[in-house]
C-alpha cells in the first residue's frame, strides 16, 4: 500500500509568493540634495524621498517633527467659544462633568481635560465613563439624566458625542450645555450642542487635522482654555504629551504631522515619567526594571504593544476607571497595585482573544467559501475582546472581519476593514438590520438584535463584495529601498532607525536585498521556533533573523537564490545597543524566476495593441506562476487563475481580465467565461497544450463558441514536457536525486542549506538546459517532488529540530516506487500525456 507525505500539503504546486512593490529609481541629483540638506546617509536618503514624496520640507519634518507648528486656537472654529464657556462655568461654580469613552484614547482624553481644568482652578469637576457592558459606547441620554439629576451642569465629552442627538437633547431639557470633543465621523447632521469640536466637521476640514485622536482634540481645547485665562506660558511645553502618545498608539493613528511631534516629545516624558502609575506600568510590562537604567522607549513596541494593551484591558474586561485612576493617582503603592491588576486583566484578555481565534479558525469554512467578508458570532465570546480578535482575523484572511458577541436580545459587534474598504459606509448600507453603529473608515462597532444577525451578516457580505469589486484583494509588500548586502551595515541599520517614532503612516523601514545565496540555515530559541539565515551577495555575508518561522526552513532551502525583505531591529543587552536585520518576507530570486518566455511576452505586448486583455492557458499550476512572474517583470498587470477557484479566489484574475492591458494566466479559462464582456476584446495564447481530452474539449469550446482569437505556442512544447517531468518525476529522476543526496551527505545527513547545490547538479545531470523556460522554478519543483517520494518510501526524514536542520537519509539500495502515492499518481498522469 502506498504512503502519503505530510510535508507538502499542496502537492504539485509551488507556493504563490506575495508580490513586492519596489520603489521607483531615485534621481541622483535629488538624492545628493537630500543628503546634503538633511545630513543623511546615502542609504537612508531613498527612504526619506519615498516617504516625503520627494518634498524636502516634509522629509525634514520626518527627521525633526518639532518644527511642525500647532494651529493657533483662535483659528480653529468653536475652540474660543468652548474655552469661554468653560471659564464662565468655573467663575459661576457650575459643576463640570467630563464624559469619556472607555478605551485608551478616551481615558487619556479624560485625564487631559481633568488636568487642564485643575490648571485653571476648576473645583467641582467629575469624570464619568459609561460601562461597555451596560450603557455601551456613546453620550447617552439615560446617563445625562442621572448625572444632571442634582441640577444643571456643563458636559465636556472626550472621544464621543459627535452623533449623540438624544444625549444632547436630554442635556438641553435639563438646562445643561454640552461641549463635544470627538474625532469620529459625523453623520449628515450634527447634534444640538453648545460647541462641537471634531476635525471631520466641514468647518475643521480645511485645517488638515483628520488624524487627531479624541485626546488630541481635547488637548487643543485645553490649549485654548489656557490662552483664555492667560496662563499658556505657565504650562510646560511637554504637558500631556505622554497622554497624547498613549492615545495615538491606542487608536492606531498615523505618526505624522502634529501626532509625530507629540509622540517624539511624549516618548521622553514616558521614559522620565512623573506619574507613579506609568512608572509602575513600565515595570510590570518589563520595559523598565526597578532601579535599572531607563532606556529610550520605542513607540511601536513599548507603547503600542506594552503599555496600551494593559490600559485598554480595564475598559475591555472591567471598568475604564481603573486605568484612569492609574494615570491620575499620586500614591506609588496604589499605582503598583493597579498596574498589577491591569497586567492580570491583560493576560486574561489574551487568553480570551486566543480562544476566539481558535473558535473562528475552527468554525470558518475553507478559504474558498469565506467570501468577501469574515463574519462570525458566539454567545460565549467576551464583547470587550472581539474588536482585537476581528483585527487578527482581518490580517489572517485579508478580508473585512465582523464579530458579534452576547447572549441577550441585543448583541454587540466590531468590524475591521481592509485598504480600500470604508467600514462606516458598509455599516450604513446595512443600517436596516442594526440598532445602532458608528466608527471610523477602518474600524467600527454596532448593535444588532439577535433575530437580525444572520440577515445582517448576509447583507454585509454582499455590501463587501460590491465595495471591493474594483479593488485587488492581494496587497503587495511595499518596500522603501533596495540595498546590497555590503550596504546593510550596522551603521545603516542605526541610521534607518533614526526615522523613529514608527507607527501607522511611518512604519519601520522595509528594505530588500536581491539575488542572495543561502550560506546557512539555523534554528534558534529555547523551543527552536525562530530562524536564522546567513545570506551572501558578491562575497559579503549578513545574518538575518525571522521570529517564529523555524518551520519554513525547508521551504526556504528549496528556493535556491533568494530576495529577502527586512527591517532594522534594535535590542539592548547589558546596556549595549545591538542592531539586527529582522526578516519580513523572502521569495525565490525574481531575477532568475519567470525566465525564458521572451517570445511569448513580446507577442502578448503586441496583441495588447489590438485587444484590451489577454488570456494565457497552461495545464500546469506551477507553470502558471512562472508565467505570471514573467508577465509581472514585463510590467503587465497579471493574475493567476487556477481550476476550481471560487469567486473570491479568482477575484484578482477577473479584475485583470476586465482591465485594459490586463493578463490572466489560467489553467481553466473556460471558468472565467462569465467575466468576459462582449465589449471587451480578449485574445488567448495556448502556452502548453491540455494534457487530457476533457481539458482539450473545454478549451476548444471556450475559444470557438465565443469566437476568441487564439494562438498556439509550438516553441513551448518542449517546455511543457519539462513541466510534466518536473511535476511528476520519472524513475530515473528519483534515482538521480537519491544518488546526489548520498554523494553530498555527511554521515547520511544533508543540511538544508546545501539543497540548492543539489538542485543545480540534478538539473545539469538530468540534461535540462538553463535556457529552458521556467528552468529555475522547475528545478525547485523537481527536487521537492522527489523529496516527497523519498519520504513516502521511508528513505529520508526531516531533521527540523537540529541547530542546522537538514535531511536524514535512512537507507540505500533498491526500493519499490509503487509504495509512494506521489509517484503512482504522477505515473498515471504522465500516461495521459501519451494518450492525448
Amino acid at each position: 500500500m502506498s504512503r502519503m507525505s505530510n510535508r507538502f500539503p499542496n502537492r504539485n504546486r509551488l507556493p504563490q509568493y506575495r508580490e513586492w512593490r519596489l520603489p521607483d529609481p531615485v534621481d541622483p541629483a535629488v538624492a545628493a540634495r537630500f543628503a546634503r540638506e538633511l545630513n543623511a546617509l546615502p542609504d537612508v536618503v531613498p527612504v526619506l524621498i519615498k516617504r516625503s514624496g520627494g518634498d524636502l520640507e516634509r522629509a525634514r519634518l520626518l527627521l525633526s517633527p518639532s518644527s511642525f507648528s500647532i494651529p493657533v486656537p483662535t483659528e480653529l472654529p468653536g475652540l474660543c467659544a468652548a474655552a469661554l464657556r468653560i471659564r464662565e462655568a468655573i467663575l459661576r461654580g457650575e459643576p463640570i462633568v467630563v464624559y469619556s469613552d472607555f478605551d485608551a484614547d478616551g481615558v487619556t482624553g479624560a485625564v487631559v481635560v481633568k488636568e487642564a481644568l485643575e490648571y485653571v482652578g476648576a473645583q467641582d469637576v467629575s469624570v464619568y465613563f459609561p460601562s461597555r457592558f451596560k450603557e455601551g459606547y456613546g453620550f447617552h441620554a439615560s446617563c445625562v439624566r442621572e448625572l444632571a439629576s442634582r441640577g444643571p451642569c456643563l458636559f465636556i465629552t472626550t472621544d464621543c458625542g459627535i452623533n449623540a442627538f438624544e444625549g444632547c437633547r436630554q442635556a438641553a431639557l435639563l438646562s445643561s450645555d454640552v461641549i463635544v470633543t470627538d474625532h469620529h465621523l459625523p453623520g449628515e447632521s450634527l447634534p444640538a450642542a453648545h460647541s462641537i469640536l471634531d476635525p471631520h466637521t466641514p468647518e475643521w476640514t480645511p485645517f488638515g487635522l483628520g488624524d487627531l485622536t479624541g485626546a488630541g482634540v481635547a488637548y487643543l481645547l485645553a490649549l485654548a482654555l489656557f490662552r483664555e485665562v492667560g496662563i499658556e506660558k505657565e504650562v510646560p511645553d511637554s504637558w500631556a504629551h505622554d497622554l497624547l502618545t498613549l492615545s495615538i498608539a491606542g487608536d492606531g493613528h498615523p505618526v505624522d504631522g502634529l501626532n509625530r511631534q507629540w509622540v517624539r516629545s511624549g516618548l521622553a516624558s514616558l521614559r522620565d515619567t512623573h506619574r507613579p502609575g506609568i512608572a509602575a506600568l513600565l515595570e510590570v510590562a518589563v520595559i523598565h526594571g526597578p532601579g535599572s537604567e531607563k532606556r529610550a522607549l520605542t513607540f511601536d513596541r513599548d507603547v503600542t504593544f506594552g503599555l496600551v494593551p494593559r490600559l485598554n484591558a480595564a475598559g475591555r474586561l472591567e471598568d475604564a476607571r481603573i486605568a484612569y485612576r492609574l494615570l491620575v493617582g499620586r500614591d506609588p503603592v496604589e499605582a503598583r497595585s493597579l498596574a498589577l491588576h491591569l497586567d492580570s486583566l491583560n493576560r486574561a484578555r489574551r487568553g480570551m482573544e486566543d480562544a476566539i481565534m481558535t473558535d473562528c479558525l475552527g468554525d470558518l469554512e475553507p478559504d474558498s467559501e469565506i467570501g468577501y467578508a469574515v463574519c462570525a458570532s458566539r454567545p460565549t465570546w467576551h464583547e470587550g475582546v472581539i474588536g482585537i480578535a476581528a483585527s487578527r482575523l482581518r490580517e489572517a484572511y485579508g478580508r473585512p472581519a465582523v464579530l458579534a458577541a452576547g447572549d441577550g436580545e441585543h448583541l454587540k459587534g466590531s468590524v475591521r476593514g481592509v485598504p480600500g474598504f470604508n467600514v462606516v459606509l458598509a455599516l450604513s448600507r446595512c443600517a436596516k438590520f442594526l440598532a445602532g453603529f458608528g466608527g471610523h473608515t477602518a474600524a467600527g462597532g454596532f448593535t444588532v438584535r439577535r433575530e437580525s444577525l444572520e440577515a445582517f451578516f448576509e447583507q454585509f457580505r454582499e455590501v463587501s463584495a460590491d465595495l471591493l469589486s474594483a479593488t485587488p484583494l492581494s496587497v503587495p509588500l511595499d518596500l522603501d529601498s533596495v540595498l546590497n548586502l555590503e550596504r546593510a551595515s550596522q551603521e545603516t541599520l542605526r541610521e534607518l532607525l533614526g526615522l523613529e517614532p514608527f507607527g501607522q503612516g511611518n512604519g519601520v523601514p522595509l528594505v530588500a536585498s536581491l539575488g542572495c545565496a543561502i550560506d546557512e540555515i539555523a534554528v534558534m530559541g529555547r523551543s527552536k521556533e525562530h530562524l536564522r539565515l546567513k545570506l551572501s551577495q558578491d562575497g559579503v555575508a549578513r545574518e538575518f533573523i525571522w521570529f517564529g518561522k523555524a518551520k519554513e526552513a525547508l521551504s526556504i532551502a528549496l528556493m535556491g537564490r533568494v530576495d529577502v525583505a527586512f527591517s532594522p531591529y534594535r535590542s539592548v543587552y547589558l546596556g549595549e545597543e545591538r542592531f539586527s536585520s529582522l526578516m519580513k518576507d523572502i521569495r525565490p530570486s525574481r531575477q532568475q524566476s519567470g525566465a525564458g518566455y521572451e517570445g511569448l511576452i513580446g507577442d502578448a505586448l503586441e496583441a495588447l495593441r489590438e485587444h484590451e486583455s489577454i488570456l494565457v492557458y497552461t495545464w500546469s499550476p506551477d507553470a502558471a506562476r512562472s508565467l505570471w512572474t514573467a508577465f509581472r517583470k514585463a510590467g503587465l498587470r497579471a493574475a493567476v487563475h487556477l481550476e476550481g477557484q471560487s469567486r473570491v479566489q479568482s477575484h484578482d484574475a477577473r479584475l485583470a481580465l476586465t482591465t485594459t492591458g490586463g493578463a490572466v494566466i489560467s489553467t481553466a479559462p473556460w471558468e472565467l467565461a462569465g467575466s468576459l464582456s462582449p465589449t471587451v476584446g480578449v485574445m488567448v495564447f495556448v502556452a502548453h497544450k491540455p494534457l487530457t481530452e476533457r481539458e482539450r474539449e473545454k478549451l476548444s469550446t471556450f475559444i470557438e463558441l465565443r469566437g476568441i482569437p487564439s494562438a498556439l505556442r509550438p516553441e513551448l512544447e518542449e517546455n511543457s514536457r519539462g513541466w510534466l517531468s518536473w511535476t511528476y518525476p520519472e524513475k530515473d529522476s528519483v534515482a538521480l536525486v537519491w544518488k546526489i543526496l548520498k554523494k553530498r551527505s555527511n554521515g547520511d545527513y544533508v543540511p538544508y542549506a546545501s539543497l540548492d547545490e543539489v538542485r543545480l547538479e540534478v538539473m545539469r545531470e538530468a540534461g535540462f538546459p538553463p535556457e529552458l523556460p521556467g528552468w529555475f522554478e522547475g528545478g525547485r519543483l523537481l527536487l521537492e517532488r522527489v523529496l516527497t517520494i523519498l519520504e513516502e518510501l521511508g528513505s529520508l526524514e526531516y531533521a527540523d529540530n537540529r541547530r542546522l536542520p537538514g535531511l536524514l537519509l535512512r537507507r540505500g539500495g533498491k526500493f519499490s516506487l509503487a509504495q509512494s502515492r506521489a509517484y503512482v499518481e504522477g505515473k498515471a498522469i504522465r500516461s495521459l500525456r501519451g494518450a492525448v
